[in-house]
């Protein structure tokens, strides 16, 4: 899928433009896409992929290196969900201390899992209802901790292509 691999290609361009100190990086990044299958006894098997078909699950991998001699703090990693994907709800993870956070408007704003409602049903009742993960638009995670010096973090999450 051409969308994936264009994607991926205007990612790392944002990327490559911040945290730049006097042309040196403080922190460079990456982001791959994995495809996850299962294997004939059942058990996943995750390989490094540039395309992706209807129904296949891609696993987005964030790496983050920190290459300047100082601790980096108050990052905020976000990852997109492209058009024609669905966000596979619980899926983000990474070790580090963090905070993990959804969008469903694009990135504008960002909340925890679930992201819950009140809407008023047909009987006039106020209800809470809880939105699809398949809604979410970009994902983040705010870290709580440092990225020490050439330490290196990985943050991943999953989406089914439509």
């Amino acid at each position: 899928m051409k969308l994936l691999l264009a994607m991926l290609t205007v990612f790392g361009m944002f990327l490559s433009s911040q945290l730049l100190a006097s042309d040196e990086p403080l922190l460079t990044s990456k982001m791959d896409a994995f495809l996850v299958t299962l294997n004939e006894d059942g058990e996943e098997k995750i390989v490094l992929t540039d395309k992706a078909q209807p129904n296949d699950i891609i696993e987005y991998r964030l790496t983050y290196d920190n290459v300047s001699t100082q601790p980096l703090s108050e990052l905020e990693i976000t990852g997109p969900i492209p058009m024609n994907t669905n966000y596979i709800g619980n899926s983000g993870f990474t070790k580090a201390s963090s905070n993990f956070l959804v969008s469903i408007d694009g990135g504008n704003t960002f909340e925890s899992e679930p992201v819950k409602r009140m809407v008023t049903d047909k009987n006039g009742k106020d209800v809470e209802i809880i939105i699809s993960p398949e809604k979410y638009t970009a994902v983040k995670w705010v870290l709580i901790s440092s990225i020490n010096p050439q330490e290196e973090k990985v943050f991943t999450y999953r989406i089914k292509v439509q």
